[in-house]
């Protein structure tokens, strides 16, 4: 399927303008990738995913506030969504829940990731689709990518 995004303004809900770098990501996209959505605060986490993904063809979007989430998800359109449990604001948690209630976006595979030892537990008591625990296994991350995105 491909998809089209087209920016007419740059603002966001973080009181600003979106940086150059975010603006070029979707100003234009005119291809058949796959799209992933990170959120995490940790920026090397969201460098990380970038690394790994890009070059393998995906187009990968990340933010480090759950909310960004909510005010872009309907232009974006990904194809999964990798959460951070604990993250500062609404919180991966949450961000699943609401995600799983809207019609429009609870089809969306939703992976939590965490170092938390309960992150599985957590992660069926909100209907997430899958987990990840942090440190990654990638063996497991690359599965996961596999069943949700073919």
């Amino acid at each position: 399927m491909m998809k089209i995004y087209l920016f007419i303004t740059g603002k966001t809900i973080d009181n600003g303008i979106e940086t150059n770098d975010q603006l070029k990501t979707r100003l234009f996209c005119m291809d058949k990738k796959k799209c992933i959505l990170i959120c995490d605060d940790d920026a090397d986490i969201l460098n990380l995913f970038k690394y790994i993904l890009e070059p393998k063809g995906f187009e990968v979007i990340g933010y480090e506030r759950t909310e960004k989430i909510f005010s872009n998800l309907s232009v974006i359109e990904p194809d999964i969504i990798f959460i951070d449990l604990n993250m500062a604001g609404f919180g991966g948690e949450n961000a699943v829940m609401l995600l799983n209630e809207n019609n429009k976006f609870s089809a969306i595979p939703k992976i939590l990731f965490s170092g938390n030892e309960e992150i599985e537990e957590i992660s069926k008591k909100i209907n997430a689709t899958g987990f990840l625990k942090k440190p990654f296994d990638f063996k497991k991350f690359d599965t996961i990518l596999q069943l949700y995105l073919n």
